[in-house]
């Protein structure tokens, strides 16, 4: 609790009211497995270890049980396992253990329910402990703590599983070949920046300070995205769907294995949990980094993409000599805004101090979200010193935008006009420009251009210089 941010009476009791959701549904739970003794004997104790090792991972290191993390542990050697049990770790996991048995114990010697209690107790709890199952609206705060997210953490893994193997072979007979000089090529995948809110397209606020002042970074003000949410914007970001047909977005391989044909090496940098609807994606990569792994959405301490720099300053250092894929999936501008920005992006002020979002002005709302995008200048520009000295572009495009109070509409859970105007930026190096001049003139000449998203999959093999039948060059940003 002492992470999570209350500025006002007013956001201590819908934080209250949160947590007696949560409590009201768990006890509904609990409620259930007390009615049959041998189901309390042999699931409390092992319950109750287990989610106190949860807690104490928690407490010590701010990760909690998700689906990546169930991904980590699994892949994880004996030596990485030893180095995250601590003595303590074990110590107060036997005493939870213990606990558990001595609890077990007197339930079964000395608590034995009537017939009707047990009817009213079984009606009781499946009422209350089947709510998050049964009413969207509590998945989030309720699904994703304990116990509930013993269960659909396990559930969003094995969906993941199932779509990373499913077996795609849009680009198997595809050739792919490279320039001679092949650059190396960054996607960054924002997150809920929308377009209006850059210094670069007439925002009256500097939220970029960095990178508003590079002449080398372009934007694109003109973006259109047909989907506002991120499961489902991303796939059609990577794949060569149609407006006409979308949903082949679900069942085709991305722009990634054209790019491993021509002989790149790939990386996946995740700074967000990864969704069913592009955890293929991720495995089409040579490696997947993950950043801030485990974190539960619901954390609110700091959550920054600057975290993956030193990630990928690693991956670039290992001399191979093939070009680079690299697609860097952000944070950005997620809500809670303020754990993706630093003290020292809060360029705006008074911003947020409460989690809940009608506790807040719309002021502090705004300076928040704006923050945010300075971390993201500040981010940005950290990557671009990073490969300054390479033959490289950048590719930046966030998911979707934000509502920021229009209609009486706030974050991206709602379809709003401004969810579908994402930022986009382009960054080239000064060796990409002398290498493909042309590429690079048309790009800046072509700033204003009007698209939708379904043009970066084809962009991207476009700057890339892959020579490929896949790539239609008419649906590239760079086609004038």
């Amino acid at each position: 609790m002492s992470s999570i941010p209350l500025g006002s009476w007013k956001a201590i009791i819908l934080t209250a009211m949160q947590w007696g959701l949560i409590t009201f549904c768990t006890s509904g739970l609990l409620l259930l497995l007390c009615l049959s003794r041998w189901v309390f004997a042999i699931v409390w104790p092992l319950l109750l270890t287990f989610s106190w090792a949860i807690c104490f991972y928690v407490i010590t290191i701010g990760q909690t049980f998700t689906a990546v993390s169930i991904e980590i542990a699994l892949v994880n050697n004996a030596d990485m396992w030893l180095s995250v049990i601590s003595p303590w770790l074990v110590i107060t996991m036997v005493l939870a253990l213990a606990i558990g048995v001595v609890t077990a114990v007197y339930r079964w010697k000395y608590i034995h329910p009537g017939r009707r209690t047990r009817y009213v107790g079984l009606a009781a709890g499946v009422i209350m402990g089947s709510m998050p199952f049964l009413m969207p609206r509590f998945y989030g705060p309720v699904g994703s703590r304990l116990p509930y997210s013993l269960y659909f953490a396990t559930r969003t893994y094995y969906e993941n599983r199932a779509n990373i193997s499913e077996h795609r072979n849009t680009y198997l007979h595809t050739p792919a070949q490279a320039d001679a000089n092949a650059p190396d090529l960054f996607f960054v995948l924002g997150e809920s920046l929308r377009a209006d809110h850059l210094p670069q397209n007439g925002y009256t606020r500097n939220t970029m300070p960095q990178l508003s002042a590079d002449s080398t970074v372009i934007s694109y003000p003109n973006i259109y995205s047909e989907y506002v949410q991120t499961h489902l914007s991303l796939p059609h970001l990577l794949t060569s769907f149609s407006m006409e047909y979308p949903d082949t977005a679900y069942r085709s391989q991305s722009f990634i294995p054209l790019f491993k044909k021509a002989g790149y090496k790939s990386a996946w940098f995740a700074n967000q949990d990864i969704s069913e609807t592009y955890a293929y994606f991720t495995r089409e990569c040579d490696t997947i980094s993950y950043c801030n792994a485990a974190r539960s959405r619901f954390s609110y301490t700091k959550w920054l993409d600057n975290d993956v720099i030193p990630n990928i300053k690693r991956w670039l250092q290992e001399a191979d000599g093939f070009p680079r894929l690299a697609i860097i999936h952000s944070a950005g501008s997620h809500w809670w805004y303020n754990s993706h920005y630093e003290q020292k992006h809060a360029l705006f002020l008074p911003d947020a101090d409460s989690k809940e979002l009608s506790a807040l002005s719309l002021e502090q709302i705004i300076n928040s979200y704006d923050n945010s995008i300075v971390a993201t200048d500040d981010f940005l520009a950290q990557l671009i010193q990073l490969v300054s000295d390479r033959n490289a572009v950048i590719i930046f495009i966030s998911d979707h935008g934000e509502s920021l109070g229009e209609n009486g509409i706030f974050l991206h859970g709602t379809d709003n006009e401004s969810l579908h105007y994402p930022a986009c930026l382009f960054w080239i190096s000064p060796k990409y420009a002398a290498t493909f001049p042309k590429k690079a003139a048309k790009l800046t000449k072509n700033r204003l251009r009007r698209a939708e998203t379904d043009a970066f999959f084809h962009t991207a093999l476009d700057l890339g210089a892959i020579n490929t039948p896949a790539l239609n060059p008419t649906k590239s940003l760079l086609h004038e």
